[in-house]
Formats: C-alpha cells, structure tokens, sequence
C-alpha cells in the first residue's frame, strides 16, 4: 500500500490507531545476517500483514526453506566481506528492491555494513523499525567497535521506532546515543530452536540422541564468552562425572588463546568451523546441557534455542540472561567468572534428570508462550503501529536509488 496514499488529507501527516487496525499494511524485513529470526518473525507477521524479505544471497537457502507460503523472499547478489568496494553496488541493488517493494514499514535488523550505513544516511525511507541487537561491543568484539557505534547512531537517527530485546538494553542505548526512552520498544529475542529443527528435517539430518552427560559451549567464540571459565569447570567436573564430555562448537580469537588448556583436557570436541544451519539442532539435542558462562550479556540467541531444543541452559547472571532465564525454573543462572560454582551447577544438574526434566518443560513452555513468533509478532505489530503513527519527516533525497 502507497504510504502516500495512508496518510493522503491527514494535515499532520499520522494515521490514527482506528487507521492502522484496519489498513493492510505491507511489511518489508531487511537483514544481512539473521535469517532464523528473521523468517520466525516474518511467517508470524504474514497472519496480520503482507511480508516481503529481502536478504544477501548467502541467505537464500535457509530464508526459502523457512518461509511459510504467505511470505515473499527476495535475494540480492552481495560480497561477505565488509570491506569489499563492490558491497556499494550490491546495497545500491538492495535499496532498489526495497523501494521496489513499496513498504509502510521498513523493519532492518541492525548489521555494520559500511555501504548499508552510508546509504541509509541520504535514502528515503518510508517509516523505518531498527532493531539493535546488541547495544555496544563486547569483549574481544574491539576492532569493530568504530564502525558498530557509527552505524547504530545512524540507526537511531533515521528510525521511527527502535526495537531491543531487554530492559536493559532499552536504558542502554537511550543513555548512550541520546534517543528517548519512549522511542525504543523491548521485544525479546523469539525461540530459535523450532526453526533449526525444520531445518534438520528439511535436509532429511536425523535426530540426534541424547548424551546424558555431555555439555555445548556453541556460537562465536570472543572473550565475552567465558570459555576459558568453562574449561576451568570442566577440569572439576571430570572428576566428579568421568563420563561428561564438552562440546565446543563455533569459530572466533578466544578458541585459539585457549588452545593449551583445552589440550590438557579429556573428552572436550572441537568443532572449530561454522556450524551450517541443518545440522545446530543435532548438536542441542545430543547435549543435556548448554552453557552459556559469558562474563557480559545483552541478550543470547543461544538460549532461544536451548529452550525449545531440549537442552538445559545454565547461564551466567549477566544483562539480558539474568533478565530472561529464571533460576531453577527455565534454566540455571551462575555468578560469572566463578569457574568452581560453575563446576557446581554442571555436575548438580547432570546427576539430577529429574531437575533436568522439569526444567525443559518449563524452558519449552516458555519457548511457546512468551518466546513464540507469534506472541513476538503482535508486539512487533504494536511497534509498526507507532511507527505508523509518527509524522513522516524523511527529507532526503530518493535519487541514489
């Protein structure tokens, strides 16, 4: 629908909420990294809303198998790495397919894109929804921190409204890019772990069986996550349980400085490599346990996955997990950097299968309440409505598309 054509006669250029309620409203999700989350939001949202996405075509694969029948998926040609001067012609591209698209709503999920970043400044915009991930650099995340700082002020800028995932972060990012408080709406993060299961079986990968005493340290790994504290553990752990076993499960600088005392240890598996979509459900549902012993946290898209994939979570008592995970009931929460009472949690926890049952069906009926897409996409919904109600202010110039 012509936003024009919404807010045609209305002198201060608003629709009001009996408007918006009953308009059809037409959605674009823009994103260069988050297709799960993605496609989870967009399938939720194409109840209410016409939903098109558009993606690098890195993406493709994974957005097409996800995407439910109602939601368009549209891919564009895009180099991996930022600094390729050739990304200045690929997000031109993009630009292009999202005007081609003509959304009310623009919603683009935070990406450090020098040439998204300097398009974003000069294009027009109908009204735009930025959801920030993360609202400053974590440890071990320093190189990017200049660009990732420019690009979220950029953000808060030109956005109608912005979307996080804590209260927390709402405080956060007020305070440190000046937007006010009442700008930024708190979503959480939705459950990811349905969604990498329909990705398994897409791919015909079995389920997996689960290890009663093995433990997954999975995603990035940087200093903010905690590993070497977690090895430390583990060290106790084998003591008390000789038969656990630790999985490590992604790429990142602190896998290497940790390298000797991952050595000096039994049973530890490394999968240092990117782990592909279909096969992150087999490695939740081997393990009884997820660790997550980060010493700084927003929020976790690890944890979305343990608590619909079975896997116990036992967390740091950090930002936006401490906020999420409630202790002894959806998951466990652990003081960080206290490698002994992270031996504690992990060997209490494995020795108890009855905690660790009712646990998990606490965690999956978190996940289907609160956590589900469709739960997430009436919030985000609210949000589009408050976007679409501000006034349209967008001056820039439309000639770089």
């Amino acid at each position: 629908m012509d936003v024009d054509t919404l807010f045609k006669d209305r002198p201060n250029g608003s629709l009001s909420y009996h408007h918006i309620r009953t308009a059809t409203v037409k959605v674009t999700l823009f994103h260069l990294g988050f297709p799960e989350y993605v496609m989870g939001l967009a399938n939720a949202l194409s109840s209410e809303v016409e939903v098109e996405v558009i993606h690098s075509n890195h993406l493709a694969q994974v957005c097409r198998i996800l995407a439910n029948k109602n939601v368009k998926v549209t891919s564009f040609d895009k180099p991996s790495v930022r600094r390729d001067p050739r990304n200045l012609p690929a997000i031109r591209r993009a630009f292009q397919l999202i005007h081609a698209s003509e959304p009310d709503v623009l919603h683009v999920q935070e990406s450090f894109d020098y040439a998204y970043d300097l398009y974003s400044v000069f294009a027009r915009f109908p009204r735009l929804v930025t959801t920030i991930h993360d609202v400053v650099p974590h440890p071990g995340d320093g190189h990017a921190a200049p660009g990732l700082q420019y690009s979220k002020a950029v953000s808060c800028w030109r956005s109608s409204r912005l979307i996080v995932h804590t209260e927390g972060m709402r405080t956060q990012l007020a305070r440190r890019f000046r937007v006010k408080e009442e700008k930024i709406d708190v979503i959480p993060h939705g459950e990811l772990g349905s969604l990498y299961a329909k990705l398994a079986q897409s791919s015909s990968v079995s389920p997996e069986p689960r290890e009663p005493y093995t433990i997954l340290f999975f995603g990035r790994i940087f200093a903010y996550k905690g590993l070497r504290y977690l090895l430390q553990a583990f060290s106790i752990v084998k003591q008390a349980l000789p038969s656990a076993r630790l999985i490590v499960a992604g790429r990142g600088s602190d896998l290497d400085a940790n390298e000797a005392l991952i050595r000096s240890l039994k049973d530890v598996e490394v999968l240092n490599t990117f782990i592909p979509s279909e096969h992150v459900a087999g490695l939740f549902e081997r393990s009884s346990v997820v660790v997550l012993p980060y010493i700084e946290a927003s929020q976790s898209g690890v944890s979305a996955v343990g608590f619909t994939a079975g896997s116990v979570v036992v967390a740091s008592r950090v930002g936006g997990l401490a906020d999420l995970i409630q202790d002894g009931r959806t998951g466990l929460l652990v003081e960080p950097r206290d490698a002994t009472g992270l031996a504690a949690s992990l060997i209490g926890i494995l020795q108890d299968a009855q905690k660790q049952d009712y646990i998990r069906g606490q965690a999956m009926t978190l996940g289907r309440t609160e956590l589900s897409w469709p739960v997430i996409a009436a919030s985000t919904l609210d949000t589009y409505r408050r976007a679409l109600s501000c006034p349209v202010s967008q001056d820039r110039s439309p000639n770089i598309l």
